[in-house]
């Protein structure tokens, strides 16, 4: 059997085609070049035959006739006897084209002279002695390839190969690196003679990517500065490509016809070179970036090539069609972009990287598309390449490719990063990225979902009009069926999320009745007459419709009927802290409206003892501190009536409370929320008289007015105002019972004292002059006696 093969190596077939193609190339061409074989011999270090031939072009425009001296190599398998010399040599000459049928008896020879030698390799049984011949063999390759490298061109070349047969051998890696003489001729030749020969290049790109493969021997290649050499090489031929680009639009400019006629009987000849040249040019590319991507495995080498901005090259890589190549950029940019100060890089680049993979995401290939992604998501981490994203649109493919199942992880995630946006929060509520959402999430095959999709949906929530599409479509009926099995956390979030839209949208709707202005309904929804109607107002005296009035229709939805109950069965049986935490989060932002027809909170208080399970959440222990601030939340949520008021008040629920705040009064967001509940505590009777007749409440109210957050203070002096006029003798303007003297009393005393400081400090001899601040102004003059 032949095995025909015209490359530089065995073992990297994907550079076949470099070499094939150029010499299928001349065969086309024959019309215009001649062939003239010379002579063949057998390759003196494989079992190889190499012919040498002569090709002449005739050139059209200058009539001149021009030769080249070439040669090729055919690697075939020794024959086993010498009968299949002749057979061996008949299947040669059939199957190359540069062999003349006249040469039988040449060829028959130098296949006898392969056979020999392969008899003479083999007869030697002791393995010392083999080891020795190879040993030399591979010394007196290494000194004809050293001669050979200070000669012309085509030697070096020819040298380079010797070396590079040798390098594809494990073995021979170490005492390459280490022979001196001979990195440094390599590293010279590269520096010196490479934008000479592409064919130069590629011979000293896969030595030297040979090397580069293994870690050990980086400090070699940094001791020749191979690093350096692989960015001017990929650098020059980036150059080249644009130069030629720019000529061929300089050729497409508008001539005469003499002119085209001329110029279409080359156009065929001309695509075809250009085409070969490109393919050379990107497997040049891809040898050099492959070096350059085993180098940066080392951070301290990473930074050294970003400073000789490795950026901006790679960023012109990103033009090559070639599918290797780009894999290779693309690689190579994401181990790049796990630094910042790179990510920083990637966002001042003038030639717009961000628009160059926007392009990419469009390719057929799925293992490009992936590597765009991926890449996408390291830079995604800066909100300037996060602003340039959404500037390109590249979220609309990225809803596109939810559709694609081995895409979906790549995209989640970096849909997640963008959801921090704004503009993509609002994009997020088309109704085909709704639809595909929802269907990922209901259908999810594990029991939790993914952390990518269910952080995703919990930021897309936090969006209006995408909260309002998914609770139209009914989410609600699928989340909670999941959350009561698996106990997922991520999908109660999704609810919470959802229960705080339902909150905004009626706060809303209170605001639009009160003030008769639908414009506070037009960031929640996107149609705001669903929630709301216009009723017609008649005047009294004409009896003619005068004006209209805005009215709620909330409650005709019926968003959390169906589900309250399910919420707080929930709450019940949960085990964890942190599925608790949200769901005790969304039971606090449902409201009257919400609960099922004819039902009340008083109702649901009763009929699921809430205020025995909120007094144990109170309890030091039982519970960590956020999960008592909601259940503080809920304590002052389902106070919304006089029923649910008496029954908390004949509860436990308020001397806890009580009790929370002396555990719990330095951390400033419980406080404000225990004073937002003393709020709700104080608009009923009930709940108003266990406020008042607590001493520490009150105290721990003055204590608020010293706080430095300002909204401590407004809150703490709100309950001390609803206390003072709940604790009134008379109805209007009447005598203050106890607590309301003592309140006047405290405020009075606190506003002297500072009005005293004031004053002393004005006494003391200073530039600035000093004045009360509004705070203790405002106190002051409602604390002045009646």
């Amino acid at each position: 059997p032949i095995f025909l093969q015209l490359s530089l190596s065995e073992n990297a077939p994907i550079f076949v085609a470099s070499l094939g193609e150029e010499h299928e190339y001349s065969l086309i061409m024959t019309s215009k070049k001649h062939i003239h074989p010379e002579r063949i011999f057998a390759d003196p270090y494989e079992s190889a035959l190499t012919v040498e031939y002569v090709t002449e072009s005739y050139k059209q425009k200058s009539g001149q006739i021009t030769s080249e001296r070439k040669q090729t190599k055919l690697r075939i398998k020794p024959p086993r006897s010498k009968s299949e010399i002749p057979f061996v040599s008949e299947k040669l000459i059939r199957k190359c084209k540069y062999i003349p049928e006249q040469w039988v008896g040449k060829v028959e020879e130098v296949v006898g002279e392969i056979y020999m030698r392969s008899l003479d390799n083999g007869g030697s049984s002791d393995p010392d002695k083999n080891d020795q011949k190879i040993s030399l063999n591979i010394s007196d390759i290494l000194d004809q390839s050293l001669d050979l490298l200070y000669g012309d061109d085509v030697d070096k070349i020819e040298g380079t190969a010797k070396v590079l047969k040798l390098s594809r051998q494990i073995c021979n890696l170490e005492s390459l690196a280490q022979n001196h003489q001979l990195m440094s001729a390599l590293s010279r030749t590269l520096s010196e003679d490479s934008s000479k020969s592409m064919d130069l290049s590629f011979n000293l790109g896969r030595i030297f990517l040979a090397i580069s493969n293994f870690i050990e021997m980086h400090r070699i290649l940094a001791t020749y500065r191979i690093g350096s050499l692989a960015i001017s090489v990929v650098d020059l031929e980036v150059k080249r490509a644009q130069q030629r680009a720019i000529d061929a639009l300089c050729k497409d400019l508008p001539r005469d016809d003499e002119f085209r006629k001329r110029a279409s009987q080359s156009l065929v000849w001309t695509k075809q070179k250009d085409s070969i040249f490109a393919r050379r040019q990107d497997y040049v590319i891809y040898i050099f970036l492959s070096i350059l991507t085993n180098l940066a495995d080392d951070g301290s080498v990473q930074r050294k090539m970003v400073k000789k901005s490795l950026i901006t090259l790679l960023s012109q890589c990103l033009d090559r069609k070639s599918k290797i190549c780009l894999l290779r950029v693309l690689q190579l940019m994401k181990k790049c972009s796990i630094f910042e100060e790179t990510v920083i890089d990637f966002a001042e680049q003038k030639n717009g990287v961000v628009q160059r993979l926007r392009k990419l995401l469009l390719s057929s290939n799925d293992k490009v598309v992936k590597s765009t992604l991926s890449l996408l998501f390291n830079l995604s981490f800066n909100r300037k390449i996060r602003s340039f994203i959404i500037q390109e649109k590249i979220h609309f493919r990225l809803f596109e490719l939810l559709k694609k199942t081995s895409m979906r992880a790549p995209v989640l995630r970096l849909l997640y990063h963008l959801s921090v946006e704004k503009q993509c929060k609002k994009d997020m509520g088309s109704i085909k990225f709704v639809s595909v959402l929802i269907q990922l999430v209901t259908h999810f095959p594990p029991k939790c979902i993914a952390k990518e999709l269910g952080a995703l949906a919990i930021n897309a929530t936090l969006e209006p009009r995408f909260a309002e599409e998914m609770v139209h479509r009914r989410i609600l009926k699928c989340l909670f069926p999941r959350v009561r099995e698996h106990s997922d956390v991520l999908l109660a979030k999704v609810v919470r999320n959802l229960s705080q839209w339902s909150r905004q949208l009626q706060s809303a709707i209170a605001f639009c009745e009160e003030k008769n202005d639908i414009q506070a309904l037009s960031g929640l929804t996107k149609d705001p007459f669903l929630f709301v109607k216009k009723v017609p107002l008649k005047c009294e005296e004409i009896g003619v419709v005068k004006d209209h009035k805005l009215v709620s229709t909330y409650t005709g939805h019926q968003f959390w009927n169906g589900h309250v109950l399910d919420l707080i069965d929930l709450c019940i049986e949960s085990e964890s802290h942190d599925l608790l935490i949200e769901l005790i989060g969304a039971l606090g932002n449902i409201t009257s409206n919400d609960l099922p027809e004819g039902r009340g909170w008083n109702d649901i208080i009763s009929e699921f003892s809430l205020t025995t399970i909120l007094t144990k959440l109170f309890l030091p222990g039982m519970g960590q501190l956020d999960i008592k601030l909601e259940a503080v939340i809920l304590c002052g949520e389902i106070c919304d009536s006089e029923q649910s008021a008496f029954v908390l008040s004949n509860s436990k629920v308020p001397s806890a409370i009580h009790d929370l705040w002396m555990d719990s009064g330095k951390d400033i967001e419980m406080v404000l929320q225990l004073l937002c509940t003393y709020q709700r505590f104080l608009k009923f009777d009930d709940t108003a008289k266990s406020v008042i007749s607590s001493d520490e409440a009150i105290e721990n109210m003055f204590d608020c007015l010293m706080s430095s957050n300002q909204k401590v203070k407004y809150a703490a002096n709100n309950c001390l105002d609803m206390i003072q006029n709940y604790d009134q003798i008379e109805e209007e303007y009447g005598q203050l019972g106890d607590c309301g003297s003592l309140i006047r009393e405290r405020r009075f005393h606190l506003c002297h004292n500072q009005w005293l400081q004031q004053i002393i400090l004005q006494e003391e001899p200073c530039d600035n002059k000093i004045t009360l601040p509004p705070q203790t102004i405002a106190i002051f003059e409602t604390a002045t006696i009646r």
